[in-house]
C-alpha cells in the first residue's frame, strides 16, 4: 500500500483516444494496462516491455499522452491511448482487442472523493464492466483483503474494503481473474513527503541528531511485508511482496546506507494518529489498526514470500534471463540505492523541494523545526535555494513547491 499527499486538482474533461489501432499485428496478444503512467500501472509495463517471446503488444492507458512519463513509454513501443476511467465508452474502445487487463484504481484521485460523487468501488467495477463486455480474457487487479469483512466490522480501513469490492467482482465471467495485491511500498519511507509523517527517516534529524521512523508496530511478529514496487512488483504480475521485515529492520537498512544514527520509536496507539481530515491518511491509520486486530496479517492470511520469489523467477526467465538472476530486492538494498551517494545535486534538490511535511501545509506551523540532511546537496544548490527564497535567514531556509511553504533547516 502506497502513502500518498495529492494536490486537489481538477480532473480533465472526458478525453478521446489517443490514437488507432489498425497497426496491431493479429498475432500479438495485447496486454492493456489501466494507469500505465502510475507507479504500479508502469512497474508492470517495464517488467512487460523485457519479454523476450515478441509475443505481446503493450497498450497503456492515460489521461495525458503528452505527459513525459507517456511520450517516455511511447518511444519504447507502448501504444498510447487517452482515456478517462469515469467514461466506459471510452473504456469499451480502450479495451478492444485486449486478451489481458491490469487494473489498479487510483485511491488518490480526487473524484472519488466528492460528496455524493462516485466511489472507487463503483468507479472500478464499471471499469471492469467494460474490459468484461469488450471481449477481455484476462483480469489482472490490485486489490485488497477486506478489513471490515476480516474484523467483523470492527476496524474499517476506506481504502481497502474499496479495493476488496472491486476485486469480488472477478467472478464476472473472464477466463481468469486475479487479485496481485501489494505490501507496503518501501518506496513509502524514500518519499519525503512521507518520511515526514513516519517520524523523519530518513531524511529529517529529530532533536537527538537522530534519524527516526516512528510508526505504530505492525502485529503479530511485527514483520512488514514490504514491496519495491518499482524493482519488483511488475514482475510478480509477470500480491507480491519482496521481503518481510520489521520497522528495527528497516532502520537498521537506513543507518547502514546513511551513516548516520537511526532508531524506531513505536507510537503506541494507532488511534492516536493525526489525519487531519485526509481519507489518504485516514485509510493507513485504520491499517494500522487492522493488522495489529490480525495479528500482522495484512492480506488476511499469513504472509509468505514464497510465490512471490516463484513469480519473480518466472519473469526473469521470460526476459531471457537465468531464473537465478531473480531475486527480489530488500530493505537494505533498496535503502542503500534510495540513499546513494551518486544521487546528483539535482535530484536531491528536487526530494527536499518535494519534501511536503503536513503539519507545514497549513497546520500547527508555530515551532515546528525539521533538521534535513541534504543528501548530497553542495554549497551550489544551497546558494540555488537561497537566492530563490525572500525567507531565508542565515541559518534557516524556506522552499516552496507551491502547495505550501515548506520549511528547511541546515547548517552552513
Amino acid at each position: 500500500m502506497l502513502l500518498l499527499l495529492p494536490s486537489r486538482s481538477r480532473r480533465e474533461k472526458p478525453a478521446t483516444l489517443w490514437r488507432p489501432y489498425l497497426s496491431f499485428s493479429i498475432s500479438r496478444k495485447i496486454i492493456t494496462v489501466y494507469g500505465a503512467t502510475g507507479n504500479q500501472g508502469g512497474s508492470v509495463v517495464n517488467s512487460l516491455l523485457e519479454n523476450k517471446s515478441g509475443d505481446l503488444k503493450i497498450r497503456g492507458i492515460t489521461r495525458d499522452p503528452d505527459s513525459d512519463k507517456s511520450q517516455a513509454l511511447a518511444a519504447r513501443g507502448v501504444d498510447i491511448v487517452k482515456g478517462d476511467g469515469l467514461s466506459k465508452e471510452q473504456m469499451l474502445e480502450a479495451f478492444q482487442g485486449t486478451w489481458t487487463v491490469f487494473l489498479n484504481s487510483n485511491s488518490v484521485d480526487p473524484a472519488l472523493h466528492q460528496p455524493g460523487g462516485i466511489t472507487e468501488n463503483n468507479h472500478g467495477k464499471e471499469v471492469v464492466d467494460a474490459a468484461f463486455e469488450a471481449g477481455v480474457e484476462v483480469l489482472i487487479y490490485s486489490g485488497s483483503a477486506s478489513s471490515a469483512k476480516i474484523t467483523n466490522g470492527s476496524i474499517t480501513s476506506a481504502g481497502m474494503d474499496e479495493k476488496y469490492l472491486v476485486s469480488d467482482a472477478k467472478t464476472k465471467g473472464f477466463k481468469s481473474a486475479v487479485n496481485v495485491g501489494t505490501g507496503w511500498y518501501m518506496e513509502n519511507h524514500f518519499n519525503p513527503e512521507v518520511a515526514g509523517l513516519l517520524g523523519g527517516l530518513p531524511y529529517a534529524e529529530d532533536e537527538d541528531g537522530c534519524l527516526t521512523l516512528a510508526m505504530p508496530n505492525w502485529g503479530g511478529d511485527n514483520t512488514i511485508p514490504f514491496i519495491s514496487i518499482g524493482d519488483d512488483y511488475g514482475d510478480t504480475v509477470h500480491g507480491g511482496f519482496s521481503q518481510l521485515a520489521t520497522p528495527e529492520e528497516l532502520v537498521a537498512a537506513v543507518q547502514k546506507a546513511s551513516g548516520k544514527n537511526s532508531r524506531f520509536n513505536e507510537v503506541k496507539d494507532w488511534t492516536t494518529i493525526e489525519t487531519h481530515g485526509e481519507p489518504e491518511i485516514e485509510t493507513v491509520k485504520n491499517l494500522f489498526g487492522f493488522v495489529q486486530y490480525t495479528g500482522g496479517r495484512f492480506f488476511g492470511v499469513p504472509s509468505d514470500v514464497t510465490l512471490s520469489k516463484k513469480l519473480k523467477a518466472a519473469a526473469t526467465t521470460a526476459k531471457g534471463r537465468p531464473a537465478s538472476d531473480g531475486k527480489l530486492t530488500t530493505v537494505e538494498q533498496f535503502a542503500k540505492k534510495a540513499l546513494s551517494a551518486e544521487v546528483g545535486e539535482s535530484e536531491s534538490l528536487r526530494m527536499m523541494m518535494h519534501a511536503l511535511l503536513y503539519e507545514i501545509n497549513g497546520h500547527e506551523v508555530e515551532n515546528k523545526h525539521y533538521q534535513y540532511s541534504l543528501l548530497g546537496i553542495g554549497q551550489g544548490a544551497i546558494e540555488v535555494l537561497d537566492e530563490a527564497s525572500e525567507h531565508s535567514t542565515d541559518n534557516d531556509i524556506f522552499a516552496t513547491t507551491g502547495s505550501g511553504w515548506h520549511f528547511i533547516k541546515y547548517s552552513k
